[in-house]
């Protein structure tokens, strides 16, 4: 979802709150790594994706884990195109 996010593609992101997804985006490369969260180099990716999202012009809703549109995820988006 990071890219899509970074690339300006979400319309509406929905976030499960308290959640973390230890990770780091490369822009450049377009590619996600999850790590761990002792890894110094990680981000919280749900994090970044909403700031990119928003950035971009996008809306976010911060949901209850039972609220998504998916069952177990942690994000899920409707992208512009």
């Amino acid at each position: 979802m990071v890219p899509a996010a970074a690339f300006g593609q979400v319309e509406v992101l929905f976030v499960v709150l308290d959640e973390r997804l230890p990770g780091v985006f490369d822009q450049k490369k377009n590619q996600v790594t999850v790590t761990t969260d002792g890894d110094p180099a990680s981000e919280d990716l749900l994090d970044l994706a909403v700031v990119e999202t928003v950035k971009n012009g996008g809306r976010v809703h911060a949901v209850k884990k039972e609220r998504m549109p998916e069952e177990h995820a942690a994000v899920a988006a409707i992208l512009r195109y």
